[in-house]
């Protein structure tokens, strides 16, 4: 029977293999027994197995010899065989509380279905030949016919469904043969599901809205066991008979994202279209198959898991066992030492100022291929095994091995490899694109999983080689571009900008070479710019190091860490700087941007009007922010905080991570909670004229101050004259 790997979920004594043919998916018994394995220094397999083989859920305990370690020797450990696939977890929390030493627990964190996809080197989406027995039910062996590392491969005409919810109650669906269902009624929406059969059920905003709508609705019917839409009608049945909860997740350098509770169905895929981490279902197909994680978890989880499982996988092939937590510390290091490593990537401030003929530059994944050029990869470091001919890192004197290469880089180059046969060619084919996208997202977590905290194979001294590396890189570029008479007006980590009065395409092209050559990093030439403007940091002298906006030869417009760009912008405001940045992009030069001025503040005008006269409409004022932090946890009366504690009034429930959203109403008030409405309420439609205006200002100013026209000046202009008159036909060039 050939089919592709769909789904595969635990049952008590085997796994539900969920095998998409060609015509239909079928359901297949998979034998399997999970396996942990359990090591203490000293420790007599002797002493402890007649322990643990009392257990009820325990089938076996062998003694065995693997690796602990990306390093060294195989060690002996105690293998603990569990009868069950759903018990695993349990089996291994009750052993922990049982053993007297403190034993390390290896592949004992992982679900029953990963461990089969790792162990048996299968991953989701692969399509395989499998024999069964005489019932045609029971799975005896399973051929691949597929390639972890295909660049083309085919997948099965899926069913779907779209799922959405309307208002409170109305649940709407539609299937991909064109049936269609309106209703409020979840055990109707059941049969409807049932009866079309889907392999993927499509929704937004599905694990916060629509399964707790329904859960919500069949639990006041008191017909939560009888409800399902997985496909083998597992009931989606909760200890303590209320919903659990999602949970903050917070992100380095970043902001405080929510997770809710996600609900996975079994035998076919629950997808959110606007909650999947790759960007679309061609982007998680590419994910899935690489990393082997199970489509579900892989749509709800950070591309660092991603990495996490790649590292399992190559550990595994290697005969390591996988450790809950990291083993290797952080050496010793001085303050001086430590001065020196912990620097970060390079970057060169930008000139701040509207530049004309500009070339952009960009190394094609430069951490990830330092990371393959050099062998950066935490057991690889500290060589000494080569003691003559290891490669040494530049100024940190690290030594890395020259003769075994590292699991990081073993996993990352057919990656590299992949992803840039995936740009050459997604103008060929528009899959090509959502798959390159989603190989770009695990490779740029790849660098700092080196020195993620939670990684269990990461280790700070290999994140501290790459950016070595690249700070060295990024300095040879310079000295390239410059030899070859380029002025180099910024450059930061992996991209930089060139300027030469009169050089074309071939001379960037050429350059481009040079530094290939020098570094032996691939870089591409993104283009040039008729213009581009580096900005000042807000209300300072000096250049923003990701705050610019330009326009490209062929018309298109690049801008970055302006308000176009944030989430927090209200949609009037950003189609402004947007309105304002088209007009601009029929500009040459500066000289032109300046004789535009006139136009540009006839835009303004328009806007300003708009809001001074009520004409905008609150959805289009409205503000997005997430909270950090529970409402009544903030010490200030900021706006999103006291759009928390409204929310709250209204019967919300606000985790931190979660959004909120608001209007300003009157920024001025004395009580804080008069400051802001939430939008649904009569009170946003009374909005304050002055804030947004103060808003729409400041927006104005990120793009027009290089051209003299700052916010005070913005501001003492519309408000000395009449609007109607607020432009002077005969504007002077601003000095």
């Amino acid at each position: 029977m050939r089919g592709w790997i769909l789904d595969v979920a635990p049952q008590s004594d085997h796994l539900v293999l969920w095998l998409r043919t060609a015509k239909a998916c079928v359901p297949l018994e998979v034998p399997y027994q999970p396996r942990f394995y359990l090591h203490a220094p000293g420790v007599r397999f002797e002493d402890y197995a007649p322990l643990f083989e009392n257990h009820p859920h325990v089938s076996a305990v062998t003694p065995e010899f693997y690796r602990l370690q990306l390093r060294g020797k195989p060690r002996p450990v105690i293998a603990v065989t569990v009868s069950s696939c759903t018990q695993l977890a349990r089996v291994v929390r009750e052993i922990k509380a049982l053993a007297v030493p403190r034993f390390r627990v290896f592949n004992g964190d992982l679900s029953a279905t990963q461990l089969w996809y790792l162990e048996q080197q299968r991953y989701p989406f692969e399509q395989v030949e499998v024999h069964t027995d005489a019932s045609g039910t029971h799975v005896t062996h399973i051929d691949s016919c597929d390639s972890q590392w295909a660049h083309d491969y085919a997948l099965p005409p899926f069913d779907t469904v779209d799922l959405r919810l309307e208002g409170q109650d109305l649940f709407c669906a539609s299937s991909s043969n064109g049936a269609t269902l309106q209703t409020t009624e979840p055990m109707m929406l059941q049969d409807w599901i049932t009866a079309q059969d889907p392999d993927i059920i499509f929704t937004e905003e599905g694990d916060s809205r629509i399964f707790p709508t329904l859960i919500q609705r069949v639990q006041q019917a008191g017909m939560l066991r009888q409800f399902s839409l997985s496909r083998d009608h597992t009931p989606h049945v909760f200890s303590d008979k209320t919903l659990p909860p999602g949970r903050a997740v917070f992100r380095y350098g970043g902001p405080v994202f929510y997770r809710p509770h996600p609900f996975i169905l079994r035998g076919r895929l629950h997808l959110s279209r606007s909650h999947m981490t790759f960007g679309s279902f061609d982007g998680l197909v590419e994910a899935c198959r690489l990393t082997a994680f199970p489509p579900q978890r892989m749509a709800r989880s950070s591309p660092g898991t991603g990495i996490n499982m790649l590292q399992m996988q190559e550990a595994l092939k290697r005969g390591v066992l996988i450790p809950e937590t990291k083993a290797d510390p952080e050496r010793y290091k001085t303050g001086i030492e430590l001065l020196n490593a912990d620097r970060g990537g390079h970057v060169i401030t930008p000139r701040v100022g509207v530049f004309s003929e500009v070339g952009e530059l960009d190394f094609l994944s430069m951490y990830p291929s330092l990371m393959v050029k050099y062998n950066i990869s935490p057991e690889a470091l500290f060589c000494d095994c080569c003691p003559e001919d290891a490669t040494i890192v530049p100024k940190l004197g690290y030594r890395l091995c020259r003769r075994h290469t590292g699991i990081v880089p073993t996993f990352l180059k057919p990656i590299l490899k992949k992803r840039t046969f995936y740009k050459r060619h997604r103008h060929d084919n528009p899959v090509y694109e959502a798959r390159q996208s989603a190989l770009k997202f695990l490779l740029v977590v790849s660098f700092g999983y080196l020195g993620f905290r939670a990684s269990r194979f990461g280790r700070v001294e290999a994140y501290e080689c790459v950016t070595a590396f690249s700070r060295r890189v990024l300095l040879e570029t310079k000295a390239v571009c410059e030899r070859k008479g380029f002025q180099v007006l910024h450059g930061i980590v992996d991209c930089v900008w060139l300027q030469k009065p009169g050089a074309t395409v071939e001379d960037y092209m050429a350059v481009s070479d040079a530094i290939s050559k020098a570094t032996g990093l691939p870089i591409e030439f993104e283009g040039r710019y008729r213009w581009i403007m580096f900005l000042p940091c807000r209300g300072q002298p000096y250049g923003a190091l990701t705050r610019y906006c330009g326009v490209k030869e062929d018309g298109t417009i690049k801008v970055r860490g302006i308000e176009l760009r944030r989430r927090d912008t209200p949609p009037f405001i950003k189609q402004l700087q947007l309105d304002l940045l088209t007009c601009l992009a029929g500009a040459e030069d500066i000289d032109e941007m300046h004789q535009m001025i006139p136009q540009l503040l006839d835009i303004v005008k328009e806007y300003v009007e708009q809001l001074q006269n009520g004409d905008v409409a609150t959805e289009n004022l409205v503000i997005t922010q997430n909270i950090s932090r529970s409402a009544d946890e903030y010490q200030q009366q900021c706006s999103q905080a006291i759009a928390a504690e409204l929310a709250i009034r209204y019967g919300q429930d606000l985790q931190p991570g979660q959004p909120v959203t608001y209007v300003h109403i009157d920024a001025k008030a004395r009580h804080p909670l008069r400051r802001v409405a939430l939008p649904h309420t009569a009170a946003a439609a009374h909005y304050d004229k002055t804030k947004y205006t103060e808003l729409l200002l400041r927006a104005t100013d990120t793009l027009l101050t290089l051209l003299g026209w700052h916010y005070d000046r913005l501001a003492q202009h519309f408000s000395e004259k009449p609007l109607q008159t607020v432009l002077d036909p005969h504007f002077q060039r601003a000095k």
